[in-house]
């Protein structure tokens, strides 16, 4: 995932708040390589988050997005099934309807 791991750290350097929705968990192979580590936000709180932070941007894994989607986010990557999106917070407060599938892991799933 350089691409979006590059977008990570571009984004943090220039003091950007970046964010992950919970379900993030470590599970991206470039979380090692970031100078600090993404804010978690709790499920469920996502677009709250979103509207607090304008100018942040939120890393959500989607189980499948549209093509409408993949348009409005700032870069998307497929990783292990499913897809890894960069949602500046503005678009999230204007369309909350792109966190509707969002993809919830079952905290009881083993791997």
């Amino acid at each position: 995932m350089p691409q979006l791991s590059a977008t990570l750290a571009t984004l943090q350097a220039q003091g950007t708040v970046v964010a992950a929705s919970a379900q993030y968990r470590d599970q991206y192979p470039f979380s090692l390589r970031l100078t600090k580590p993404l804010q978690l936000i709790p499920e469920g709180d996502e677009l709250a988050w979103a509207q607090a932070n304008p100018t942040g941007v939120l890393l959500v894994n989607h189980k499948a997005m549209s093509a409408e989607q993949r348009q409005a986010a700032l870069i998307t990557q497929t990783f292990r099934g499913s897809d890894a999106a960069l949602w500046p917070a503005t678009t999230l407060t204007r369309h909350p309807d792109y966190l509707s599938n969002e993809r919830v892991e079952d905290a009881n799933a083993t791997e």
